[in-house]
């Protein structure tokens, strides 16, 4: 009788672990928490997936992961998801002050990318008054970008001055806008 019973015992615990083994890897719909596969995910891997979801078009998946990103405060999930915002990507609205809010938090981090956007936001009042004097102040931070940024600032305000037209400007924004935005994209590749 007690074989009996400690046979039907070991037959129930090989049958409890195998449970658990199976919850542990995801069979089953359940959930226990092992600790020896849970990863935390800093800002900057929140970051890294968000870019993977992004150069594979998966806009939603990438948005949620930069905004995790910068819900971590890492500064390329703060101008991500301010790009998101400026340009109106799926899934949000475009939302310039929004966007503002998010490139000055990236700006604050040392993101200097995030200048260019700015200057460019103060420049021709996106989500901001119209600021040029602090337009500039940013294209000045925004590095290397920001050179060719402020050059053309001072070329457009002299072609006001001489009462040219601004579709100069407009088509220097078009250009600049996709030749950073393929580099962004094409950094995160690297």
């Amino acid at each position: 009788m007690k074989t009996r019973i400690f046979k039907n015992i070991s037959i129930c615990l090989i049958f409890f672990t195998s449970i658990l083994g199976a919850c542990s890897i995801g069979f089953l719909g359940c959930s226990v928490n092992t600790h020896s596969s849970v990863k935390h995910y800093t800002g900057e891997d929140w970051f890294d997936e968000g870019a993977k979801y992004l150069r594979n078009d998966y806009y939603t998946e990438a948005f949620q992961r930069f905004k995790k990103s910068a819900d971590q405060g890492y500064p390329g999930g703060y101008f991500a998801v301010g790009l998101f915002y400026y340009e109106g990507a799926e899934p949000v609205s475009k939302n310039y002050a929004t966007a503002v809010a998010y490139f000055k938090r990236a700006s604050n981090s040392g993101w200097e990318g995030a200048n260019a956007y700015l200057a460019r936001c103060y420049w021709n009042g996106e989500g901001v008054n119209t600021d040029r004097t602090r337009a500039k102040d940013y294209a000045r931070r925004a590095g290397d970008e920001g050179r060719e940024l402020l050059s053309q600032m001072y070329r457009i305000e002299q072609a006001e001055r001489e009462n040219e037209s601004s579709e100069f400007w407009e088509a220097f924004w078009g250009n600049f806008a996709i030749g950073f935005l393929d580099g962004f994209i094409r950094g995160l590749s690297e």
